[in-house]
């Protein structure tokens, strides 16, 4: 991926509109958008269009209750109680070579092979990050497409002292994460570390898969703007719908700056595919409806090597309509917020 101009994640709205009147695309909407390039990873143009704005908070700034989280403690508590769990916490830090790894000799319990991931990702040689989760339509594509079908389509959709230690790593004095070989990897420490904390807690219905799903946004016809894919997400039981996305990388965030970017395209896409909507309680049932002011959030998981961030997605009903509207004819003032915490 190239660098973009601007540095994504310091951009405010007064330097968004800079931004946006170079590239020309202030007050074009991303229906209306015209590609600079026929690249399939998302452009600066494209990305402007999407309006997000970055608020950066460390980890420990990050506090639940301000996000609409609840049941923080009794989570914490139930944690505590797992088997395993501690030991787990104790052993994330511990590193041992891989020539003297096997056969592994502790025991954590589920969390055996989830430890193991962890040092597959330390030890993993390097190699470039060719993926390409955002994928757009060119311009020049989607005349031809509308040329060739103008038929109507509907918008898409206990602690003791751990055995495996040989030293502690100092990441302060570590100067150089080289890419993982394979985030395929990082993936499979994220959803396992997951899934084994949901399905070991009594009246978690929750489930984390690694299922790549595609969230497309279409115009009124139907024909794909772009299409976004997730490196998997967790659904509850019943509608199946998707509660939170995950984004894996082999590299660390400040190495590829384009990530973010990245994110917020498969968010849009995401909000465009499952529409927030209300029950108006001055309707029938059958109404569901999304007033401009009403505030929404989303959740997304990014693990980047091995630094795990959490990022809510705080929107409000004017940006729904902006996403998800073809025919919107006001201009949108409202923006995306992308509220990311970590390391």
């Amino acid at each position: 991926m190239s660098v973009p101009e601007f540095v994504v994640g310091a951009l405010d709205q007064e330097s968004w509109n800079e931004w946006a009147e170079r590239y020309q695309v202030k007050g074009v909407s991303i229906y209306e958008l015209e590609a600079h390039d026929t690249a399939s990873k998302i452009s600066d143009p494209q990305y402007l269009a999407l309006r997000a704005l970055w608020k950066v908070g460390r980890a420990s700034e990050f506090q639940p209750d301000k996000w609409g989280i609840q049941g923080v403690e009794a989570a914490t508590e139930k944690l505590g109680k797992l088997k395993h769990w501690k030991s787990f916490l104790e052993a994330i830090s511990l590193e041992t070579n891989l020539d003297e790894m096997l056969p592994i000799q502790g025991d954590l319990g589920a969390f055996t092979l989830i430890w193991y991931y962890g040092q597959l990702i330390r030890w993993a040689p390097s190699a470039a990050d060719t993926e390409e989760n955002a994928n757009f339509t060119p311009w020049s594509e989607r005349l031809r497409e509308r040329k060739k079908d103008s038929s109507s389509k509907i918008f898409s959709e206990q602690t003791h002292t751990h055995p495996y230690a040989t030293h502690l790593a100092d990441y302060e004095e570590r100067k150089d994460f080289p890419q993982v070989s394979d985030e395929i990897i990082v993936n499979a420490y994220l959803l396992g570390l997951a899934s084994v904390v949901t399905f070991s807690i009594e009246g978690v219905e929750a489930h984390w898969t690694p299922e790549r799903k595609g969230y497309k946004v279409c115009d009124e016809k139907g024909i794909k703007l772009y299409e976004a894919r997730t490196d998997g997400h967790m659904y509850l039981n019943g509608n199946g719908k998707t509660k939170a996305i995950v984004e894996v990388k082999p590299v660390v965030r400040a190495e590829l700056p384009r990530v973010m970017m990245q994110e917020v395209a498969q968010m849009a896409a995401w909000i465009h595919a499952e529409k927030d909507v209300i029950q108006d309680e001055n309707l029938t049932e059958q109404w569901l409806v999304t007033p401009a002011a009403s505030v929404f959030r989303r959740l997304l998981w990014s693990m980047n090597r091995h630094e795990l961030y959490i990022i809510i997605a705080e929107y409000n009903g004017d940006y729904v309509d902006y996403l998800t509207n073809p025919r919107r004819e006001a201009e949108c003032e409202s923006f995306m917020t992308m509220n990311q915490f970590g390391p």
